[in-house]
């Protein structure tokens, strides 16, 4: 993730463009001549005219040249910038944030100054004024998003933002409307940006495909200002016989709510109609009920829209939720502490105290005997329930264990997962296999750049086929899948994913 704007420095004029005047090098009494071409008066103008005959050419290239210079709309003149790149925006025209992280925006050319907002990636803005040298980067002053102030163009020679493109890569070809493909899909979404003068639209899509890559549909488009980048539509699980999907959708700050849709995009609805924030939905086995969290509590959901309610209170706020298979009980993690709860409510009960934060991941075992719970780049950690049920156990985190995001396959006989690879902010990951005795492992992709997003850094984890032939998963740039046996991999759709892929059951 690059650090944009959040840098220590302090405010400093800017380096003013430098133009130092030469002393003459001729010697005492050394004849100097003028610049420009001399010529003498002939009788009649005879002279001016041969002259202008002789520099005719010089003449207008000179006259080129001035009008070329007049009319450059160039940016501001500017020394170098220590690391900075050179400047390349140009005043009074657009200018959009690459796309990925966002831009801060503060009050004053400096990092000192007061954040004032930030710019998301792939928006447009109108350059104000600049550059402004402070420090070794280079600052401009910008408009848009509904807000004005000054933001950083990029740092140790690569850039952040860019003039705007005089043409923007062409939209995914989806099929629209009702979708007549409904078995054998993968559902992620995506973000699209539209990208106006007066700032940019964002629309999160809710889109299944093949596992070629083929028939591509946009079940759902829903407009939004989420709070966080790269939120939109989320969590996204299918039911249990894959008939419908659950997911949410941030719209803003104070709407994150859970909707439900028909796998062919008809029949769009909320689970809860009240505006708030709710988060990890989970099916019941029964596709019956849908179980989630909101704000420091437990609940659970009708899928056929007759309501929900609480059914436990975390305490404090929850981070990861899970259904066991056969449906009994609810498993959550809040505060570094793992939780067992009855499906039909009641007091939770703590089963683990960890050393671990944030839980993003609590996977059941297919026989709901055991939990794989773990957090980014932080391992992977196994909790047997009846034991834990007797007495809490407690977990440390162990500093050679960089696994994460664990999901088992239907019969429980290999866990896939994540190994991070260097820092977490590299967001380099290696996609393996561990047997269920932990004592395989085995590499199925050896790098992949798959960003840590959302407020917990979640990688997004992969997904199973149902005949466990396949993983899908998401890169920084594109949804691939990957031959369990033979490693093969394909990429079926090019793009920035903004959720984990699923395969339908």
């Amino acid at each position: 993730m690059r650090l944009r704007n959040h840098l220590n420095i302090r405010r400093v004029p800017p380096h003013p463009a430098c133009f130092a005047s030469r002393p003459s090098q001729a010697g005492r009494g050394t004849k100097t001549s003028s610049q420009f071409p001399s010529f003498t008066w002939g009788s009649g103008g005879e002279g001016i005219f041969k002259w202008f005959l002789t520099h005719l050419r010089s003449v207008l290239l000179f006259f080129v040249i001035l009008i070329a210079f007049a009319a450059r709309p160039a940016a501001a003149a500017q020394t170098a910038c220590g690391s900075a790149p050179a400047p390349r925006l140009v005043i009074g025209e657009q200018g959009r944030v690459l796309p990925g992280d966002p831009n801060n925006v503060r009050d004053q050319p400096s990092a000192n100054g007061a954040r004032i907002g930030a710019l998301p990636g792939g928006s447009a803005f109108t350059v104000l004024e600049g550059p402004v040298c402070a420090d070794g980067f280079n600052w401009w002053r910008v408009e848009g998003e509904g807000v004005t102030g000054w933001t950083v163009e990029g740092a140790d020679g690569a850039y952040w933002i860019e003039p705007m493109p005089e043409e923007l890569p062409p939209e995914l070809e989806l099929i629209r409307g009702t979708c007549p493909f409904t078995t054998d899909r993968i559902a992620f979404s995506a973000v699209r940006r539209e990208v106006t003068a007066s700032g940019t639209n964002l629309y999160g899509q809710l889109i299944t495909l093949n596992r070629d890559g083929g028939d591509a549909c946009l079940l759902t488009e829903m407009s939004g200002e989420p709070t966080f980048l790269n939120e939109m539509i989320t969590q996204i699980v299918w039911s249990p016989d894959g008939t419908q999907i659950a997911f949410r959708m941030a719209a803003n700050r104070y709407d994150q709510r859970i909707y439900l849709i028909n796998a062919d995009g008809t029949n769009l609805r909320p689970l809860t109609t009240v505006e708030d924030k709710y988060s990890h939905a989970v099916w019941s086995p029964d596709g019956e009920q849908i179980a989630f969290l909101r704000d420091d509590g437990v609940w659970v959901g009708f899928a056929d829209g007759r309501g929900s309610h609480e059914i436990a209170h975390t305490g404090s706020e929850a981070t990861a939720l899970a259904w066991s298979p056969d449906g009994t009980r609810l498993a959550f993690a809040a505060e570094s502490h793992i939780y067992l709860l009855s499906s039909n409510g009641g007091d939770p009960q703590l089963i683990a105290e960890t050393t671990i934060y944030p839980i993003t991941d609590i996977v059941w075992t297919p026989d709901s005997a055991m939990l794989e719970i773990s957090a980014p780049g932080m391992g992977i950690y196994r909790i047997i329930t009846t034991a834990a049920t007797e007495q809490p156990v407690t977990i440390t985190f162990n500093e050679q264990d960089n696994r994460m995001s664990p999901v088992w396959n239907s019969d429980g006989t290999w866990l896939a997962h994540w190994i991070a690879l260097g820092s977490l902010s590299d967001a380099h990951v290696a996609l393996a296999l561990l047997s269920a005795d932990g004592g395989t492992e085995r590499t199925l992709v050896d790098s992949v750049q798959n960003e840590l997003r959302t407020h917990f850094l979640r990688t997004y984890p992969p997904s199973w086929s149902p005949d466990g032939q396949f993983l899908v998963y998401a890169e920084s740039e594109g949804v691939s899948i990957v031959d369990v046996n033979s490693g093969e991999i394909t990429r079926i759709w090019d793009g920035v994913p903004n959720s984990a892929p699923q395969f339908q059951p």
